[in-house]
Parts: C-alpha cells; structure tokens; sequence
C-alpha cells in the first residue's frame, strides 16, 4: 500500500528547509549521503545502497544536469522510506532490482517530484499560462513524467487538477536511456 502523499510530501519539505536547497546532490551530501559517479553504469541511471554503515548514491556520470538532479532526489527517496528493503537486495543482480516493487519506485518517485517541484512555483506556473504539461514541466526544468506525478500527488492530497494519465513506475530508467 502507498505511503500516504502527505507523508511524501512533509519529508522532502523538511528537507529543502532544513538544507536550503532544492538541489539533489547538494542535499545528498548535508544530510550524509555519499555521491559518486561511474561512466560504466551502461543504462543504470544511479542506485543507492548501504556499504558499511554508510549511505551512498551512485550516479550514471553519462546523464544530462536535469535527469542526474531527478535520479538523486529519487534515490534520496529510497533513503528516507526504502533502507530496509535496500539492505537486503544485491543491486548488481536483476533479481534484486526487480525485488524493488512498483510501489517503492512509485513513492521514490513521488518524493524526488516534491523535492524538486516548489509549490509555489508550480502554482505560479499553473496560473501563469503553462497551458500543456510540456510547457509545465518545461518552466520547471523536470521531466514531463516527473511533473505528471507531481500532479497526480497533489490531487491525491485533494486538490482538483486534471491528469492525462499517469506514468510508469520505472520511469526514470527510461529517461536516461533517451540521451
């Protein structure tokens, strides 16, 4: 069963005040995840797993600024609300990374859309002749995806907005994959 949107929402809030940012990696990094990179992660856009007691994100080195943004805060996610089931999957097998279910990919997603997408902002946007969720997501700088599951989150919070449909659960994987 999903976590509940307000939860999702209320922990990447706490975030951004608490570091003063919206940025992924600099967020990561003050809260005490390490950040690496690899340029041998082939169509892996990045993972988070524990070694040691420590927390570390590694990213796809190959990836645009705006899917490396979108990819952390996601993992950032699985930090805040997926440790345990990431402690017990082996990351380079597939048959953990299809341990990782549609709902925890969902909710990681759903928490890197309130990470990134200011309320405000999207507000702003909203009433400011953003008339296409291209053109939103767009004067957002995020994903049309991304921005779509923002959307999704704040009617499932109760507010009334409409959505064509909603998206993959594995969406991220596929952003990278399109450079």
């Amino acid at each position: 069963m999903l976590l509940k949107p307000e939860v999702l929402h209320e922990k990447a809030e706490e975030l951004v005040r608490e570091c003063r940012t919206r940025d992924a990696l600099r967020i990561a990094r003050m809260i005490g995840i390490y950040v690496s990179y690899r340029d041998n992660f082939g169509e892996l856009p990045g993972l988070y797993t524990r070694m040691n007691g420590e927390r570390h994100i590694i990213l796809n080195s190959r990836m645009e600024p705006v899917v490396m943004q979108m990819t952390c805060a996601h993992e950032i996610g699985h930090d805040c609300f997926h440790r345990e089931l990431i402690d017990t999957c082996d990351f380079f097998s597939e048959y953990s990374r299809s341990r990782l279910c549609d709902e925890a990919e969902y909710e990681a997603n759903a928490f890197a859309a309130h990470l990134l997408i200011d309320d405000g902002e999207l507000d702003e946007a909203l009433n400011g002749g953003a008339d296409n969720i291209v053109s939103l997501a767009a004067a957002l700088n995020v994903s049309v995806s991304l921005m779509l599951i923002k959307l999704h989150e704040a009617e499932r919070m109760g507010r009334r907005i409409r959505l064509p449909h909603l998206p993959r659960a594995d969406f991220m994987g596929r952003v990278a994959r399109r450079r």
